[in-house]
């Protein structure tokens, strides 16, 4: 199969898995995935299939079916997905100290997938109404430092990043206190 019968297939499945879950705001959790996947498409310019298939299946990564992932989409996508959710070992120092070009590819993939993951859901946030200043200001705190470490680490996501958390400060500065 294709590159894009391949993403549609595992489109398919998320859509089947995740059956209409939302975020804490209310965002159904597959629109996030789709964004993640465009995101490091379109703006990261990563044509590697194993990272956008893991980017779609990322927020399944805590669900009653992580289990079967890696025997349906390898072991390879699985371990993307864990790798996007470890932080501290995507920084910098961490990654430079690394020798093995297979736990620099995994820890790449899982780099692009979070930075992929932080300016889709501030974008997200930013435009929606509904976002309790207070609990959103938590959140971009908590962005951030999931964040700190990863700045010139991939230009184009660097970029999106910056730009969400551009929007996201000024909607943040101009709206009123809500909780």
């Amino acid at each position: 199969m294709n590159m894009t019968g391949n993403l549609l297939e595992t489109i398919r499945f998320a859509t089947d898995q995740m059956n209409g879950e939302v975020d804490s705001f209310g965002t159904p959790k597959l629109n996030l995935a789709i964004d993640m996947a465009s995101l490091l498409w379109q703006a990261g310019e990563v044509r590697d299939q194993k990272t956008l298939i893991a980017a779609i299946l990322s927020p399944l990564a805590d669900s009653d079916i992580q289990a079967v992932i890696p025997q349906i989409f390898g072991d390879k996508v699985w371990s993307y997905i864990q790798a996007s959710l470890r932080p501290e070992q995507l920084e910098v120092p961490y990654f430079q100290r690394l020798a093995m070009d297979s736990e620099r590819e995994k820890l790449t993939a899982g780099r692009q997938i979070l930075l992929a993951f932080w300016a889709t859901t501030l974008t997200h946030w930013s435009r929606n109404p509904e976002v309790p200043k207070a609990e959103a200001m938590t959140r971009w705190e908590h962005a951030q430092t999931q964040l700190k470490g990863f700045a010139g680490t991939h230009p184009h996501l660097d970029k999106m990043v910056q730009a969400a958390a551009e929007e996201w400060n000024s909607i943040m500065s101009s709206t009123p206190q809500s909780s």
